[in-house]
């Protein structure tokens, strides 16, 4: 249980391809693919290797395509059926033991504890996935003439997929033993089980997705050429549209005083469902254009640019929660006989049995009679929601000097109604905030129950870019090539995190409003990458590649300077070459490459790769606590390999 273990990682992969062409105007395509993936995750520190999750992802996609192709005209359509998993489960099927030092008592409120060991079944049971067919057809004409040339595109795309989602935690019980207890029985047992009525933490909903667009590539004259779209996409999501909120939820809602005033900044009305106020976002049109001038029509000088807007999704994974978060709740019992932990005897303070370690859930809940109270989290969603959408602008230019390519261009993204998940609970006066405070939500619960989580579209993010290139292609001739590449970035975002890790949940804030902007976590503002390949003797080629990038933006809570609030920071750099603590990304990789000629029509390759070859320490967590005298040193966290050799053999036919 104690001591070094490998973390294994097992891939499975499997991909196959056959083309048929039927003479000239018929083509047919069949493809599937086939990943399976499990690797160990949770071990080390104070989890034993009992103690991990196995996680898993498994993809299996099938892919048919038939191609018609006319004189002036071009149909391509296609059939697909996946079948996408994702779980996350103890590796253990056994009750989980933590092992804990307590020190002081409850009952003189003095009591602290320290984590020594975790051992046993973990808590974490998560299965997530989709599967279901898709169609598409595509339908392509060409020698069209209006005003110059043009190539028109139709498309439609419909797919039916089942989505579902399981989460159960802990999924087994969890019990906790005090090492200054002499008598070595628990102090505690924490534990979750369907709630009877409601559901089990699970949900499934056959969604149905359908898109359809135009597009017209319009080449005007010799020197303009046009890009022209517009794209429609609906997606009807059962799950969310028809789900009612339960009636026992609602009420407590409706009677909860603390939302009935003006002071509560929303109408908790707008977040109940009755199963049928709800309807399906079809505003999601989405317009691109697009222009290339070429300023001598000779492709050596070409000025872009354009502007496209794109709808997203507002993702199941969030969506789901308003269905599976309050039919599995967690409860806790303690036990009496802990010197530390000296609970008085009552419903939630019992007397031990050795026989309660092998109880199961449902067991547990029937011993004790426990109900789910503050346990039961409620999470909702507002019931006119919207979808995700990003607008782009672009403008550049690309030239081609002797056998140089160069590009510059500049883009601006702003992005839109990225859900956030907000705490919905207020104070009697319907305030947010506690007592004397203008950071970190009151947590009133429900009564009755636990938390209310409300979630509402409220997340956006502005994006500048500026991205310059040079390369020189690599040719048999000359015999070498070199590319390099530079973006600068400036991004800003009204809750933190959004981007960094996808977080749904703003709890410091009433609303995304009230945050204001901040850079972007997990943006580096400068980047470098530089890459060449040169010819050797014998046959060989070596090749490099330099990355560079500026420290990540960092996140964190600021309570310098009394009062506390979201604030960001670039943590310290290294040099490179030259002294400076410019760089918190610093990567140089080199291969050499061999060919032989091998019988039968067939070439061997053989490639050797050093990876980080300077063995360069790339932090990816560091020390956010504003107040502390390590305040952004790193924490150990690697974001790239170390030094690492690979070798790879590849035979062509």
């Amino acid at each position: 249980m104690l001591g070094a273990f490998n973390r294994p990682f097992e891939q499975d992969l499997f991909f196959g391809k056959l083309d048929w062409a039927i003479g000239a105007r018929h083509l047919l395509e069949a493809s599937f693919k086939f990943r399976d993936e499990t690797e160990s995750l949770g071990i080390g520190g104070i989890n034993a290797r009992t103690y991990a999750l196995e996680k898993g992802n498994s993809e299996h996609r099938l892919d048919f395509k038939y191609q018609y192709s006319a004189e002036h005209w071009v149909n391509e359509a296609r059939f697909t059926y996946e079948d996408a998993n994702w779980q996350q489960t103890p590796a253990e099927n056994a009750p989980g033991v933590l092992l804990q030092r307590l020190d002081g008592s409850l009952s003189g409120n003095t009591l602290a504890s320290r984590s020594v060991l975790n051992a046993g079944g973990s808590t974490n049971y998560q299965q997530k996935g989709q599967n279901g067919p898709g169609l598409q057809d595509d339908l392509t004409f060409s020698d069209l003439h209006w005003y110059g040339e043009h190539v028109a595109k139709v498309g439609v795309k419909l797919k039916r997929i089942e989505l579902n989602a399981l989460e159960r935690d802990p999924y087994h019980p969890q019990f906790s033993f005090n090492l200054n207890n002499p008598a070595g029985t628990p102090y505690r047992v924490r534990w979750a089980s369907a709630l009877a009525g409601a559901g089990d933490g699970s949900t499934a909903s056959d969604v149905s997705q359908f898109g359809v667009y135009l597009q017209d590539d319009w080449q005007v004259d010799k020197h303009l050429s046009l890009n022209l779209g517009l794209r429609w996409d609906y997606e009807y999501n059962p799950g969310y549209l028809n789900f009612v909120t339960p009636a026992d939820v609602a009420g407590a809602l409706r009677g909860w005083s603390n939302l009935q005033n003006g002071n509560a900044g929303y109408d908790i009305e707008n977040f109940i469902s009755s199963g049928n106020n709800r309807s399906a976002d079809s505003n999601n049109i989405a317009p691109r254009l697009g222009f290339a001038y070429d300023l001598l029509a000779d492709q050596r000088h070409v000025v872009f640019g354009g502007f496209a807007r794109a709808y997203d999704r507002n993702i199941y994974d969030v969506l789901q929660l308003e269905q599976t978060k309050g039919t599995y709740p967690s409860y806790s019992v303690n036990f009496l006989g802990d010197p530390n932990y000296d609970c008085a005897a009552a419903a939630d303070c019992i007397a031990w049995a050795p026989e309660y370690l092998n109880y199961s859930p449902a067991q547990l809940t029937a011993l004790t009679g426990a109900q789910p109270g503050t346990s039961r989290e409620i999470n909702l969603i507002r019931n006119n929601l919207k979808t995700p959408f990003s607008d782009q602008f672009s403008l550049g230019m690309r030239n081609r000097i002797g056998d140089w390519f160069t590009e510059i261009a500049f883009s601006h993204v702003v992005s839109y109604n990225g859900l956030v998940g907000l705490l919905g609970g207020r104070n009697a006066d319907g305030s947010f905030y506690a007592p004397g405070s203008a950071f970190g939500g009151t947590f009133q619960a429900l009564p009755g129950y636990g938390q209310l989580i409300l979630f509402d579209n409220g997340v956006q993010t502005k994006t500048n870019s500026i991205f310059l290139k040079a390369e020189k292609s690599y040719d048999r001739d000359s015999g070498w090539g070199m590319t390099f590449a530079y973006t600068f970035t400036d991004s800003e975002e009204n809750k933190p995190q959004s981007f960094a890790d996808s977080s749904s949940y703003l709890f410091e804030y009433p609303n995304t409003h009230s945050v204001g902007w901040l850079d972007t976590a997990g943006v580096r503002k400068h980047k470098i990458v530089a890459s060449g390949s040169v010819d050797l003797p014998w046959d060989l080629i070596f090749s490099a590649k330099l990355t560079l990038a500026t420290p990540e933006t960092r996140s964190g809570v600021n309570c310098n300077g009394g009062g506390c609030r979201f604030d960001t920071f670039a943590p310290r750099g290294e040099d490179f070459i030259f002294p400076g603590n410019w760089w918190g990304y610093r990567q140089v990789d080199v291969a050499l490459i061999k060919s032989f000629d091998t019988p039968h029509d067939t070439r061997m390759k053989l490639r050797l790769d050093v990876l980080n070859l300077f063995d360069f320490k790339n932090y990816a967590g560091f020390n956010s606590d504003f107040t502390s005298p390590n305040f952004g040193s790193p924490l150990g966290t690697l974001a790239g390999p170390g030094l690492t050799l690979k070798l790879t053999a590849r035979l062509e036919f």
